[in-house]
């Protein structure tokens, strides 16, 4: 069990080398494919794009999630609570293009 502030604490920090020994570690990760109906699934991180920006992250059995975007140095995680809701990405996306206009204004 994680909260959500463990979560993005985790993410960020994986980002950020804190995580694994080797630097390698992450980018093998991140360059490794899978195929079939994967889609952006590598091992063990999705890749997300929201209105252009690349987000890396990771979806949970119940519906929790969390995506870390290097290029604004954001984390976004939370739990919509329900194994079988939808609206977990989409409340993910909505937050990273929100938190994103508010910093293009600045």
């Amino acid at each position: 069990m994680s909260t959500a502030r463990d979560l993005a604490i985790f993410e960020q920090s994986l980002f950020k080398g804190k995580i694994f020994k080797h630097e390698t570690t992450l980018n093998t990760m991140l360059s490794m494919s899978i195929t079939g109906d994967q889609g952006t699934y590598r091992a063990g991180i999705w890749h997300i794009d929201v209105d252009g920006m690349t987000g890396w992250g990771h979806t949970r059995f119940w519906n929790s999630f969390v995506f870390y975007f290097p290029e604004i140095d954001l984390v976004v995680a939370g739990s919509i609570m329900q194994r079988n809701g939808s609206r977990g990405r989409a409340l993910s996306d909505e937050i990273v293009r929100i938190v994103r206009n508010v910093l293009e204004k600045k």
